[in-house]
């Protein structure tokens, strides 16, 4: 099967299903894409044409604190700051322009 898009008024393809599989997946593609192939009356969205695969979207369930034995979300801690040996913190405060104490 060859199948034709049409994107913002562009006709695009053919092309073969596993190919539109991979741009939908790639998001080159949208399901809601007007397509057509030999045999439909009509234009119909790509997610309505037999062998294409919609990829589901990746959202998360709400976050539920109480199933791990906590009250709250967890307290996000500030980066933890870069200790380097004695003798090149003095080359690293040239660097960034810290004066030295």
């Amino acid at each position: 099967m060859q199948i034709l898009i049409n994107r913002d008024g562009q006709q695009l393809g053919p092309y073969t299903p596993e190919q539109v599989n991979e741009y939908l997946a790639a998001g080159s593609l949208s399901p809601d894409d007007p397509a057509w192939h030999e045999g439909l009356a009509e234009w119909v969205a790509l997610n309505q044409v037999g062998g294409i695969v919609v990829p589901a979207t990746a959202t998360p369930p709400p976050f539920d604190p109480s199933a791990f034995g906590a009250s709250s979300p967890p307290r996000l801690h500030p980066r933890p700051r870069l200790w380097l040996p004695v003798h090149l913190q003095p080359q690293i405060r040239q660097w960034s322009g810290t004066p030295r104490n």
